[in-house]
């Protein structure tokens, strides 16, 4: 996205509520399973550096750590944001690329066992997303047929407002519900 459409989407999702909101509505389909409290703001920033003259950088747009209540215990994951104004042909590697780096950080800050990392792409682009959401769809058949054992499958999770079908009314807590549903009705007229 533009440098500004990046800004606002950002600042839109760094409302607890909404981004709660949007993991409740992508991931769990509607059912309130997040509350707003139960997510800390990570820094959006991750880098490593692999030698004098490697290093790597990623910036996500959201980024933040979900901790829920599983059985007298806590299990967290790392949920990451991507609002994509554009068609990225290379989405699903710039998302194995950020998580990679997530669990780079883990494995660095000793945290064990190692949390999830998951990531969301919101299409924003007013058109069914065309790009691919998993690593392996990107292979030909051949190869897959040959080494697709042996070949990581990476993915992200895509809420695609094109795709998706309207909101039903109170589903969402939020403005998210109203936003989602413009852009639903826009983007079917387009």
């Amino acid at each position: 996205m533009a440098r500004e459409e990046d800004r606002i989407c950002k600042e839109y999702f760094d409302q607890p509520d909404r981004f709660s909101d949007l993991v409740n509505y992508t991931l769990y389909q509607g059912r309130e399973v997040t509350k707003p409290s139960d997510f800390k703001e990570l820094d959006p920033v991750r880098s490593e550096v692999f030698g004098p003259d490697n290093s790597y950088e990623v910036l996500i747009d959201n980024l933040k750590e979900l901790s829920l209540k599983e059985d007298d215990r806590n299990i967290y994951v790392m949920i990451g944001l991507e609002s994509q104004g554009y068609h990225d042909e290379t989405m699903v590697v710039r998302a194995m690329k950020a998580k990679a780096l997530l669990y780079t950080y883990q494995l660095r800050e000793k945290v064990k066992p190692l949390k999830p990392v998951i990531i969301i792409v919101l299409n924003l682009t007013g058109d069914k997303w065309k790009s691919p959401v998993t690593l392996k769809s990107m292979f030909e058949k051949e190869y897959l047929d040959k080494f697709g054992y042996l070949i990581d499958d990476v993915s992200y999770v895509l809420l695609d407002v094109k795709e998706d079908s309207e909101i039903p009314k109170g589903l969402l807590k939020t403005d998210l519900e109203l936003l989602l549903n413009l852009t639903f009705k826009v983007s079917r007229k387009i």
